[in-house]
């Protein structure tokens, strides 16, 4: 268990491919100016609440001359949420103190990372939000709002509330290669107009019988409707057989 002074764990927001922060990084950010360390947020202080949701996604066919309700089949489950509120506060020290590093990285966990937009398949990185044993779901960052409402003189934020949303995504996406150390190659397809699953498999794979796993990674509620513009994530064809 990750623990801090007087034993109280603290609360992490951690990239997935980076470790979770060590009960020195964590004493350490108790005394620094800022919270974050190497690739890891450390909380100075817990959150009061975090709220998860999980949905499941059921179709049913009404009869127009029934009067009961139709039977209704199970389509899959939805990926999980985890909203979250961070209170930041480094106003006890109004001079040098600032929670503009916090904010930084909270921001940058919607962009692209450096490396996916090279490889050409930009998608924002993975995290993990983690306390004292309990680590949450693989996910990224859906959304961030950030209140500040407290400023020096020389109007730097030193006090704030962040509100951050994560969607999680599966294990099997984007996991390290043992041989590299980095992430398993992932691109992304903008739907057009008469796209199917299956010609988008064809498309990448030549092979339209993986269908399956684009709709497994992207959890698509009805495989048969695709939105025109959506954009959908294609998983490595070694994942994609896997799946299949």
């Amino acid at each position: 268990m990750l623990s801090g002074a007087m034993g109280i764990s603290q609360a992490y927001l951690v990239l997935d491919e980076a470790e979770a922060p060590s009960v020195k990084s964590l004493a350490m950010s108790a005394s620094q100016l800022t919270a974050v360390v190497g690739n890891s947020f450390v909380f100075k202080f817990n959150p009061l609440s975090y709220t998860l949701h999980k949905g499941a996604n059921w179709t049913s066919s009404p009869q127009a001359s029934s009067t009961e309700a139709p039977e209704s089949s199970f389509v899959g489950p939805e990926p999980k949420t985890l909203s979250l509120e961070i209170f930041m506060d480094n106003s006890w020290n109004p001079i040098n103190g600032s929670i503009q590093a916090e904010i930084d990285f909270l921001m940058k966990c919607c962009d692209p990372t450096p490396e996916s937009v090279a490889e050409g398949t930009p998608r924002p990185p993975y995290v993990r939000f983690g306390w004292g044993s309990n680590v949450m779901f693989k996910a990224y960052v859906t959304d961030v709002s950030i209140e500040a409402n407290l400023f020096s003189a020389s109007g730097t934020p030193i006090r704030g509330n962040a509100s951050i949303t994560l969607t999680e995504v599966p294990e099997s996406v984007g996991r390290q290669n043992p041989t590299s150390g980095t992430p398993t190659p992932q691109r992304s397809h903008s739907v057009q107009v008469g796209d199917s699953l299956a010609s988008i498999a064809y498309k990448f794979w030549k092979n339209p019988t993986l269908w399956r796993a684009i709709a497994e990674v992207n959890r698509l509620d009805d495989p048969e409707k695709l939105l025109p513009g959506s954009e959908l994530l294609i998983p490595d064809e070694s994942d994609a057989r896997a799946m299949a």
